[in-house]
């Protein structure tokens, strides 16, 4: 039950009490009722009742769908109902939820069909299930391979593979497997190690035979299997670099390879990404990458060898990415990496839980698991109601409060004087000229030596002055123009020509003005007003004709004025020279790079327009645009989301288009479908998409709506799906996607938190 109260109500029970003596108030007709949003609310005399439907459980202020089988995904979860339906939740950019769109569901969704299911299973990116009538049927990402022959994508379910004879399926991160009735395994997808267990090397868009058998169990982990056969011995194949293959070698098998020590019999077991870990009468087993405690034998070593977790008759066993969960008389325990909470034993979380720790109240009953886990896990409780813990940044917990902020929520870290996003991190410039980042920080991003992502800002020492932020690594200017870079490195982003990642800031040589990351490459202009970019060129990210990457700093050479503003966005490019004039390249598929062109990439740095006053320009994901003369803006590329913001009537810009009439934008920043600018009266108008709630608004709109009452908004800065603005006493605000704790707020639930219903 809900313990907040509105005004003059306290909740009892399932019942809401008017006070002695007050004035009869209908809370159901003014919708001030605290009801769950799929139960009835009814009038009563003192006060008002609430009811969950005939297919939910509880007490009204809560309802839960009553599940049966739970599945985590990377970011996304499904499951079966009781009844047969299947719901999923969670992120959905590759229609992971089968309900027919991309939009992502803080809470479950029924898949698309109405269909019965006995089994459903979560992977990266894409989901499968088995009907009641022994079909095969998935849903989601298929460029690994569908199962039906094609790489083809679907929002809906559709058959993944012939017959009605199918009894389990198993989806990992790039394949997946499926036992028929009679115990042969069958999968598909990538096969480059190896993991469909045919002795092959090769990936196949159709099920392909598994060697040996027959198996009553089968789990397919990130790119290796593992299945238990009809005689309970247990094998493995597919990739075996960490050892989890537990043959006591770090070798990989395209065939089933027995785990042999110890020996069977064996009763359940779960692959995760690099991991493995089964069970026995004589306790729970794990093998594998180790160095965050997932083996759970009190060490942070890597084992190629089964080692033993614990002793007892553990039930079930679970493994995600780099944690793993067990039952045990019905108690839940887990182990292994808290860094988004997945262990579920509370806050704080970041530490390594190298052995099984109890979580939540030793009376607490548990009924199943999850077959694996993502960053997070799940799972059911004796009465059904499921129950989810560990990362929430795509709100693939189901929790009651999404993860995203959709509205501006004050930056709760220090104060900035400039700001810089990354689609997953925020980035600032701080009054004593550090450094601070929150949110992804797996490639060093955060800058502070560490390899973590989170909410709590980060603090990067030095003097800085100006700083860009890409997708995996950013790059900064000090106070004496020094530059310097930190994060990924993957096709020379950071320009050193040195690959690898690092979590603090490596110097590049030269003094240097202006600097802009974006998804895997960089551009700056340096003291003399060169323009100069490095790292992913394959698409015309850098600019300079060749199309090939470039792991220092290459020079785009053009006659002209010195450049003097530059933006980066996440695959193209655009900047300003001294004359006015505005330059873009890079990728064209939705024409954003503005010169009318129509082929898919623009390798060379191309003048958009004739005009010569352009003053600011702002690169998004697909679309770009520009501030002209005293203030003008002008927009081109994609409109799909309305976020060029001249209406919905035209999808696509080819060229710069005059967006309204008004003449006194001061500033505009452009994200993956959404847009916002500050006007001179310090207003804050934002339009596009609002699915995350980015903008702040309601719901989405084609052009520009005014956010809000505040006329003190100074500047504002967006990437992917996030906003943050400052405001003129220097506070920041923050509003969309939370995927990594980038708004400064939590994107982790560390114990575990009910499944809810949302809207209906």
């Amino acid at each position: 039950m809900r313990s907040t109260c509105l005004s003059l109500i306290a909740l009892v029970g399932a019942c809401a009490f008017e006070p002695r003596g007050a004035a009869p108030v209908d809370e159901c007709a003014l919708g001030v009722d605290t009801c769950a949003p799929t139960a009835t609310c009814a009038d009563t005399a003192e006060g008002y009742a609430c009811t969950c439907p005939g297919d939910r459980v509880g007490d009204g202020f809560t309802c839960q769908v009553p599940f049966v089988a739970l599945s985590a995904g990377n970011d996304f979860t499904c499951g079966v109902a009781e009844g047969g339906a299947a719901w999923c939740w969670g992120g959905n950019d590759y229609a992971q939820l089968g309900d027919g769109s991309t939009t992502h569901r803080p809470h479950p969704t029924e898949v698309a069909g109405h269909h019965k299911w006995t089994a459903v299973s979560a992977g990266v990116l894409r989901a499968c299930g088995v009907r009641d009538s022994g079909e095969l049927w998935c849903w989601g990402y298929g460029g690994y391979g569908f199962g039906d022959g094609t790489t083809t994508t679907t929002a809906e379910p559709r058959p993944a593979a012939a017959g009605q004879g199918w009894a389990a399926v198993s989806v990992g991160g790039t394949h997946s497997c499926a036992l028929d009735r009679t115990g042969a395994a069958s999968c598909w997808g990538l096969g480059d190690n190896g993991q469909l267990g045919n002795g092959g090397f090769v990936g196949s868009p159709r099920p392909v035979t598994v060697a040996g058998g027959p198996w009553r169990a089968i789990a397919a982990g990130g790119y290796h299997t593992c299945a238990i056969d009809l005689g309970d011995a247990l094998w493995c194949w597919g990739n075996g670099g960490y050892g989890q293959l537990g043959t006591g070698a770090a070798v990989g098998s395209g065939l089933p390879v027995r785990v042999t020590t110890p020996t069977g019999p064996w009763r359940a077991v779960s692959a995760g990404e690099y991991a493995t870990c089964a069970t026995r009468d004589d306790g729970v087993w794990c093998w594998g990458k180790g160095t965050d405690g997932q083996l759970g034998d009190g060490a942070t070593a890597t084992s190629a060898a089964p080692v033993r977790a614990a002793d007892g008759a553990w039930a079930a066993v679970s493994v995600g990415q780099a944690h793993a969960c067990g039952l045990i008389e019905q108690r839940l325990e887990c182990w292994g990496s808290d860094e988004f909470g997945a262990v579920g034993d509370g806050p704080p979380i970041g530490a390594t839980q190298p052995t099984p720790i109890a979580v939540g109240a030793a009376a607490t009953r548990w009924r199943s698991l999850s077959d694996h886990g993502g960053a997070h896990q799940c799972g059911l409780r004796e009465d059904g109601t499921a129950w989810c813990w560990g990362h929430n940044g795509l709100d693939q917990l189901g929790a009651a409060v999404p993860s995203e902020q959709r509205g501006f929520v004050r930056w709760p870290g220090p104060s900035w004087g400039r700001l810089a996003l990354g689609r997953f991190t925020t980035c600032g410039v701080a009054g004593d000229r550090t450094i601070s980042c929150a949110g992804y920080g797996a490639t060093g991003l955060r800058g502070d030596g560490t390899f973590r992502s989170g909410a709590t800002p980060s603090v990067v020492p030095g003097a800085w002055s100006e700083l860009g932020v890409g997708d995996y690594h950013a790059c900064a200017i000090d106070d004496q123009r020094a530059l310097a870079c930190w994060g990924a490195n993957y096709v020379g982003e950071r320009g050193t020509g040195v690959a690898g990642s690092t979590a603090t800031p490596v110097a590049l040589t030269g003094r240097w003005e202006r600097i802009g990351a974006g998804s895997s490459f960089t551009c700056a202009i340096d003291e003399g007003h060169d323009l100069w970019c490095w790292g992913a060129n394959t698409l015309g990210q850098c600019g300079d004709g060749s199309g090939s990457n470039r792991p220092t700093p290459a020079l785009i050479l053009l006659d002209g004025e010195p450049w003097r503003d530059l933006a980066v966005g996440v695959f193209h490019a655009c900047a300003i020279d001294g004359g006015g004039q505005l330059w873009c390249w890079g990728v064209n598929g939705n024409r954003q790079v503005g010169v009318g062109a129509t082929t898919a990439t623009v390798l060379r740095a191309t003048q958009v327009s004739g005009a010569p006053d352009w003053r600011r320009v702002a690169v998004g994901a697909t679309t770009t645009c520009g501030l002209r003369g005293p203030g003008a803006l002008w927009c081109w590329g994609s409109n799909h989301a309305g976020q060029a913001g001249v209406g919905a009537a035209t999808a696509q810009l080819d060229l710069p288009t005059r967006v309204g009439d008004a003449d006194d934008w001061q500033a505009v920043a452009v994200g993956t479908r959404h847009a916002c600018g500050v006007r001179a009266d310090g207003g804050l108008w934002c339009w596009g998409d609002a699915e995350w709630g980015a903008t702040g608004l309601p719901a989405a709109v084609d052009v520009p709506t005014l956010v809000g009452a505040d006329r003190d908004w100074r500047d504002v800065a967006i990437a992917g799906d996030v906003t943050c603005a400052r405001k003129g006493d220097g506070s920041t605000w923050c509003a969309g996607a939370n995927r990594y704790g980038q708004t400064g707020f939590p994107a982790v639930i560390a114990a575990p938190t009910p499944v809810v219903d949302g809207p209906p």
